[in-house]
Order: structure tokens, then sequence, then C-alpha cells
């Protein structure tokens, strides 16, 4: 069994709904995507990490998509079995993961 890992940030590009976007900004539960010199979409996080929109797919730099290992859960649905002490405890760790992407 491997484990795939993809980084998912600022700079992380995406087809969305047929256009290719760059990930500008990840605010709280919100995303902001370019997808075009002056186009900005405004898209729920839980969109585009679920994996149950057929419209939304990562890219690699080279702009080929990011497929999943065989059996990987979507981040929702492994987000969802937790508890409420350990949803704490991830919602604490991404606080201080903006901090430091956002000074």
């Amino acid at each position: 069994m491997t484990d795939s890992v993809v980084r998912f940030g600022v700079g992380s590009r995406l087809a969305y709904d047929g256009e290719h976007a760059e990930v500008i900004e990840v605010l709280d539960r919100d995303v902001l995507l370019r997808t075009g010199p002056a186009a900005v979409r405004h898209v729920l996080l839980v969109t585009i990490l679920s994996g149950q929109s057929a419209g939304v797919r990562l890219l690699s730099a080279d702009g080929e998509e990011v497929r999943d290992g065989a059996g990987d859960d979507p981040v929702a649905e492994v987000l969802g079995q937790l508890d409420e002490l350990q949803r704490a405890v991830v919602r604490e760790r991404a606080a201080h993961m903006r901090e430091v992407l956002t000074g």
C-alpha cells in the first residue's frame, strides 16, 4: 500500500468547471481562484477537497491531473469521522498553518 500526498494551498493549480485555475488565497472555509488575467472565483474549500464534484480536478505543475491512490477517502469524509476533540486539534493546527502562510 502506498500513501498519496498532494500539497494544496496558494499556488496550487486545478481544473474548475472546465477552466484552468490557480489558488491565490485560502481563507477560513473559502478559496479564491484566478481563472484568467482579471477573473477571480470564490469557491468553498470543501467543494475542492471533497472529491465529490466532477468539475474539480487537482493539476500538477505540468498541467497533468493528479490522481488519488486506490481506496483513498476524500478529505471531507475522513474529517467527518473525527470526534469533537480530534476536530478541535485539526482546527488548531490549520490556524497555525494559516498564520505561517499569511503572517
